[in-house]
């Protein structure tokens, strides 16, 4: 997943692991769930928040647009990546950016 970053398809999901890494799509949950992930979606969204911060810290943030970065991070709209950055790092982006910022 990081390697190909795979995150980054807007459309990817379970069956596209599955094929691309040639295992049967309920071992690949089975596999995640024993890594302590909920389920494959929560899975998939921590290595796209990881590359949204990943990009947040590289970034010149004046430079680039929010929009530029989740959607690289593989995110398809604004409300969604607000809500799962929000679940997962427990502040929202903008939290996150001015934190950055005084640094």
């Amino acid at each position: 997943m990081r390697e190909k970053q795979l995150y980054k398809d807007v459309n990817f999901n379970i069956s596209k692991l599955s094929t691309e890494m040639e295992i049967n799509s309920s071992y690949i949950s089975k596999s995640i769930r024993a890594k302590g992930y909920p389920n494959f979606n929560n899975y998939l969204n921590m290595h796209r928040i990881e590359c949204v911060k990943r990009l947040l810290n590289e970034s010149d943030i004046e430079k680039v647009t929010l929009m530029y970065i989740y959607t690289e991070a593989g995110f398809s709209n604004q409300s969604t990546f607000n809500r799962v950055f929000k679940q997962m790092e427990n502040i929202t982006p903008s939290e996150y950016i001015s934190s950055l910022q005084l640094h």
